[in-house]
């Protein structure tokens, strides 16, 4: 649809929370795949399993890349949005913290975001920012 349009151009976003209602829009949404696997044990605030953040679901990096590649044999570039911390403030409360991997309740790494500072306002919790390093760098090393 883009090249047919003549544009060269796609941004690829990540919603963050992997549940949620969007009160502007009326919509109850559920985000997946994650880049983290749900292995429990125990039930996220969703009732399905938590995540661990200590490893990442392959899943997700490979449809990033599918993507990407694709729009490449297009002809159109791909941004890819590490981060958007939109959701974080569009989301209703408390689905915008509690829909998020990072909630404690919602991992089984001891990670237990409380607002949206935890997540968005330097300097982040080492453990956090460990967390979101370690992405980038799985984005960069499936992507490029």
């Amino acid at each position: 649809m883009l090249s047919e349009r003549g544009h060269n151009f796609i941004r690829l976003w990540r919603w963050e929370q992997f549940r949620g209602y969007l009160g502007p829009a009326d919509v109850h949404f559920c985000m997946t795949p994650q880049p983290w696997p749900r292995t429990g044990p125990g039930s996220a605030k969703d009732g399905k399993l938590t995540f661990d953040l200590s490893v990442f679901d392959q899943t997700y990096f490979d449809r990033l890349r599918e993507r990407i590649i694709a729009a490449g044999h297009d002809g159109i570039y791909a941004s890819v949005m590490l981060f958007e911390g939109f959701s974080l403030h569009l989301t209703d409360t408390p689905d915008n913290i509690e829909g998020h991997p990072f909630y404690a309740a919602n991992n089984v790494n001891d990670i237990g975001i409380t607002s949206i500072l935890d997540y968005q306002v330097l300097p982040l919790d080492a453990r956090v920012e460990a967390l979101e390093q370690a992405y980038i760098r799985k984005v960069i090393d499936n992507c490029s």
